[in-house]
């Protein structure tokens, strides 16, 4: 038994495709904390970290931060793509941009044509706005 473990070098998912991350109206408090985090002012590029989630789902991280779900479709080819990959990490590349008045999270190569895909709708409704962890209500 070794005191020092090595840690496998990422392996990169296969996401020939690309995909909006879900539930970015949710999560819009943690994409905006993850793009401080980089010092991302505007689109930039992201290095994704993506793991096995609760009932099934692939989460997608950005610099420790939660900032997004592998939609449905995508989830059983990644999940595989992570069974493959362990012990090692699964990666992508994504982008943040910002899209329909939202920060979003595009995961994979850039889309074909000019405008970029329909994004799926959200099962998450925003978070409540707090005051202090209180919910403010208008």
């Amino acid at each position: 038994m070794s005191l020092f473990r090595r840690t496998p070098p990422p392996v990169p998912a296969d996401v020939p495709e690309g995909f909006w991350c879900a539930e970015a109206r949710a999560l819009q408090r943690s994409v905006d904390e993850a793009r401080r985090t980089s010092r991302a002012p505007g689109e930039t590029r992201a290095e994704l970290l993506l793991q096995d989630g609760a009932e099934g789902r692939v989460v997608v991280l950005w610099h420790n931060v939660i900032v997004g779900f592998v939609p449905a479709e995508h989830a059983p080819e990644l999940r595989s793509q992570l069974a493959a990959a362990r012990p090692a990490s699964l990666t992508a590349v994504g982008r943040l941009l910002e899209h329909e008045g939202l920060w979003r999270i595009w995961v994979g190569p850039r889309w074909p044509g000019e405008r970029p895909p329909h994004v799926p709708p959200d099962e998450l409704g925003p978070p409540p706005d707090t005051i202090l962890g209180i919910p403010w209500r208008t």
